[in-house]
Order: C-alpha cells, then sequence, then structure tokens
C-alpha cells in the first residue's frame, strides 16, 4: 500500500481566508425559501380532478362503446 505525504497548509493562506469570511462580524443570513401556495394548490386541484373524475370518464366510456338495450 502506497503512503501519500500530507500536503502543508499555508497558516498565512488559512487567517486570511477565515479573517476574510468574518470580517464584519456578522453572519450571512440566506433568504428562505418561498413556499409556491399557488402552484402547490394548483397541483392538489389536479390531483383530485384525475383521482374523482377517472370513474366517471370510465363509466361513461364503457357506456358509449357498449349501449345497453333500455
Amino acid at each position: 500500500m502506497q503512503s501519500f505525504p500530507r500536503k502543508r497548509k499555508n497558516p498565512a493562506l488559512l487567517a486570511a481566508t477565515l479573517s476574510g469570511s468574518r470580517a464584519s462580524g456578522s453572519e450571512e443570513v440566506l433568504p428562505r425559501p418561498r413556499f409556491q401556495l399557488d402552484l402547490w394548490l394548483g397541483f392538489i386541484l389536479h390531483s383530485w380532478i384525475l383521482d374523482v373524475g377517472r370513474p366517471f370518464v370510465t363509466v361513461s366510456g364503457l357506456l358509449t362503446q357498449c349501449p345497453f338495450p333500455v
């Protein structure tokens, strides 16, 4: 098994990156992603229409294909 030597990290470079990221003294807060309520409600409505309407379409399709004598 071959062993690779570790690279030494430059302490000056490490200190510069750490001090530069926290130079302002306050942490940067990322904005929270917005919940798209209208899109979510549209998908729910679409799902309900398909789930509830499927039996009616199936029955009406069968009645037009094979009408029963009345």
